[in-house]
């Protein structure tokens, strides 16, 4: 079992140092019973369609969050707070232009709003 998480532990650093080849070729040196083959295929096919994505150490460098908290927060703070009040009702149109007009007066771009709201009128 140790070895499994020191193994685990060894990828995790390899992606924070924007390593993915190298963690492809980790994984497709592993072996594995057939039954699981299927998610090791489907689990390479990922990190090679992804690995642009997957630039860890350059984001955390330049200072940008690669974990989803920081987004699920906002997500629940500027949206959800506002569209999932009891009662409401939204087309797809006016819930977009609600948000675009939420999402410009939580970052304080105050002439935005005005602009935005002046469009859905």
């Amino acid at each position: 079992m140790k070895n499994r998480k020191d193994w685990i532990d060894n990828m995790e650093k390899l992606l924070l140092n924007d390593e993915v080849k190298e963690v492809i070729i980790q994984i497709q040196g592993v072996d594995c019973k057939v039954d699981i083959l299927n998610k090791k295929e489907q689990l390479i096919i990922y990190l090679t369609n992804n690995q642009h994505r997957m630039q860890y150490k350059t984001y955390i460098d330049m200072g940008v969050f690669i974990g989803s908290g920081a987004i699920e927060s906002a997500n629940r703070e500027v949206i959800q707070k506002r569209f999932k009040l009891s009662g409401q009702r939204w087309t797809k149109t006016g819930l977009q232009q609600v948000a675009n007009i939420r999402v410009a007066f939580k970052n304080n771009q105050c002439n935005k709003v005005t602009d935005l709201i002046k469009m859905a009128a």
